[in-house]
């Protein structure tokens, strides 16, 4: 029986702002025109899921013009960028201590929800594996994700809440005794996070 369960957003909440890692990756993998075409979607439509929805199409159309590997690439892009990021400290310790510590308790499961697609976010936790800050292996993942074919998962705003309950019909067989939630925006990517919460941490305030 699980009796909580911790979930953490990851650009912005473990990253500190402006270091988002699926921007800063299509900024390395996308020619000038077309990373300003996704900027534009998000400037004017914001964080939510149909905004997300339109950015992943289109990061998708313009991968595929790329040819195969693209998958790869992304992976190592994040482990090459959030490696940056540890290296200049642009991370917040206190958020990886939780997630450690929370891990290691009896009954307590840690999630990692990000809006980013599942290629970046696996690089980005090897690298904090591979640096020994992030400590344990139980720690779960749902992300976007997108193949050659389409964009088979949205996992941003509404999304987000979408997602996790299914997760937790799948993984854990019903509803755990509480829902802890850190993000830092709840009114935009993880506000499907924020419907689930029993508690909600707001980035960075609460590691204050």
């Amino acid at each position: 029986m699980v009796s909580k369960l911790v979930v953490f957003d990851f650009d912005g909440t473990i990253t500190h702002p402006g270091n988002d890692l699926f921007f800063s990756c299509f900024n390395d993998i996308l020619d000038k025109n077309q990373f300003e075409s996704i900027n534009k979607i998000v400037k004017k439509n914001g964080n939510g899921f149909n905004s997300a929805q339109s950015v992943l199409e289109l990061c998708r159309t313009y991968l595929n013009l790329r040819g195969a590997g693209w998958d790869s690439e992304l992976r190592t892009l994040g482990y090459k960028k959030m490696s940056i990021l540890i290296k200049n400290g642009l991370y917040y310790k206190q958020a990886l201590k939780v997630i450690n510590d929370s891990a290691t308790k009896h009954g307590h499961v840690v999630l990692i929800s990000t809006a980013n697609i599942r290629f970046i976010a696996e690089g980005a936790m090897s690298a904090l594996k591979d640096r020994s800050l992030l400590e344990v292996e139980s720690v779960k993942l749902i992300s976007s994700e997108i193949c050659s074919k389409g964009v088979t998962r949205v996992n941003a705003g509404v999304g987000k809440g979408v997602y996790l309950r299914e997760w937790m019909k799948m993984n854990i067989l019903g509803s755990p005794d509480s829902i802890d939630v850190y993000c830092d925006d709840p009114h935009g990517t993880d506000a499907g996070l924020i419907e689930l919460a029993d508690k909600t941490f707001v980035v960075p305030e609460c590691f204050v």
